[in-house]
């Protein structure tokens, strides 16, 4: 993909990974540190890199952090999109990134690769941790539950997140009876949605129809938290 696109698009990435993209002959890019905002060009989307709980390695004990992880958020003049990268749950962290930017339009949020918990935990979040994530972020108008149902990459079968997030959810809304703001939980296109009256947890892999954004487009590459945008 990077090959493909090459210099077509502007790649924003985290500190540290402009040398690899060097050496593929892609210098359209643009690093940016934990905090950091840069405004895409003629355009009225703005591109902010925020902290996550993770962690960056190679294929040598020599390389390891020498580059930074983050998640992003993405701004436009209608509506924000936060893409959460690899990371554990840390409700310090998401409420920092909620009380900053919220409320969002938007949030694509990890479900998957969760067990066993002692060993993922500060890796990557579970769909419990996911809800939790919701809620600290500011209870975006969608969430979506990303980073799972493709490949075994944890101790969880593929498709448990979905079924855990159900499970979860319920759990969530037995235990709020009394608060109206959470409503239901319904099936909708075959796509498990966990309801409130401002905002919606998304459990299938595909992305709703109906929402629009002023980017054409959006490219997540292997890393898993870069974005190159037309």
């Amino acid at each position: 993909m990077v090959r493909k696109l090459g210099n077509s698009v502007v790649w924003y990435i985290p500190l540290g990974l402009k040398n690899w993209f060097v050496k593929r002959g892609v210098t359209n890019v643009i690093e940016l540190d934990w905090w950091q905002e840069v405004c895409h060009k003629n355009t009225d989307i703005t591109i902010a890199c925020v902290p996550a709980m993770h962690w960056s390695g190679s294929r040598t004990p020599f390389e390891k952090n020498n580059t930074l992880w983050c998640s992003y958020v993405i701004k436009a003049s209608n509506d924000k999109i936060f893409f959460c990268g690899d990371t554990g749950y840390s409700p310090e962290l998401f409420k920092a990134i909620g009380n900053l930017y919220a409320p969002f339009t938007l949030a694509a949020i990890p479900i998957g690769s969760f067990m066993p918990t002692q060993l993922m935990q500060h890796l990557h979040m579970g769909p419990e941790d996911a809800i939790k994530a919701h809620f600290d972020l500011g209870c975006p108008r969608v969430s979506v539950g990303i980073h799972w149902g493709t490949f075994m990459m944890s101790d969880e079968h593929y498709l448990a997140p979905r079924q855990v997030l159900d499970t979860v959810w319920e759990q969530y809304i037995n235990a709020a009876k009394d608060q109206p703001s959470l409503v239901s939980v319904m099936e909708e296109d075959n796509a498990s949605i966990a309801s409130s009256s401002s905002s919606t947890i998304v459990s299938n892999n595909t992305m709703t129809k109906e929402f629009s954004v002023t980017a054409t487009k959006f490219i997540t590459t292997a890393f898993g938290q870069t974005i190159s945008i037309d």
